[in-house]
């Protein structure tokens, strides 16, 4: 009985641990595409930071035609949601956009609502990053490329 009871216990600890946060818009990515660096710092503000991701891979920055990254962050609850913003410096272009989330979202549409992203969109397309596991896939962040 005290085994039954254990192993109960820790279902129940196990599943509460499995929540997910409700979804809601932290950055309107549709309002960012086709604006350059300088348009998409006037909307959001000059609170970032220039990161470089790749900073342990240089290599890596000469093949991806030395990009600059640009950093925002919101903080909602006890998570932080980033996007971070992929740019070419001599021409301000942006070449994608990628909103990170600390947690873990349970579908697409979910991590979708974070840019107020919709999937048939024709103005971007969308590259999602899974964690798969035995509950199914999780969403932890969605990359954005503007359609020219």
């Amino acid at each position: 009985m005290k085994n039954k009871i254990l192993i109960m216990l820790s279902s129940f600890l196990f599943l509460a641990g499995c929540f997910y946060p409700e979804p809601k818009v932290v950055f309107d990515i549709p309002s960012l595409i086709g604006k350059n660096i300088d348009e998409v710092t006037y909307i959001l503000g000059n609170n970032y930071s220039d990161h470089d991701p790749f900073k342990n891979q240089k290599g890596v920055l000469k093949t991806r035609g030395s990009h600059s990254y640009r950093i925002y962050e919101k903080f909602r609850g006890d998570s932080t949601i980033s996007l971070s913003i992929c740019y070419i410096p001599y021409t301000k272009e942006i070449k994608f956009l990628t909103i990170v989330s600390r947690q873990e979202y349970k579908s697409k549409a979910d991590i979708l609502k974070l840019g107020n992203l919709d999937s048939l969109a024709g103005d971007y397309v969308l590259e999602y990053d899974t964690l798969t596991f035995f509950l199914g896939n999780r969403y932890t962040n969605i990359r954005v490329y503007p359609n020219k």
